[in-house]
């Protein structure tokens, strides 16, 4: 019962599962795999990253550097205008922000 055992089975090179050429082929096949499986992935990013671009405007006036990639780079770039992330609660809202600034993830149309 207990014939093909690693810890009472006999020194028969071929039923020793530590050999050598059993370890190169077994890291031969778990390298290749690890290989296609990173290769083969598709890249998948979560609806909520994904960075949302933002049109910012001053008194009905797009700002320059508008539209912006993200509200996290809108605000890392007008940080010196006192931008917060407290813009995304205020997106496409038409409440004005520092009492001047409007923020929408789409382009208004002008009149």
């Amino acid at each position: 019962m207990n014939k093909n055992r690693k810890s009472t089975a006999s020194n028969n090179s071929s039923n020793d599962l530590n050999s050598t050429v059993y370890n190169n082929n077994l890291d031969a096949r778990i390298s290749k795999l690890i290989q296609e499986s990173i290769n083969d992935q598709p890249v998948y990013i979560p609806s909520s990253t994904k960075p949302i671009p933002v049109w910012v405007y001053d008194r009905g006036e797009l700002i320059e550097g508008s539209p912006f990639l993200s509200i996290s780079h809108c605000v890392k770039s007008l940080k010196q205008l006192g931008f917060t992330n407290h813009i995304k609660n205020i997106k496409d809202t038409g409440n004005l922000y520092k009492g001047r600034y409007t923020i929408y993830t789409k382009p208004i149309i002008s009149r």
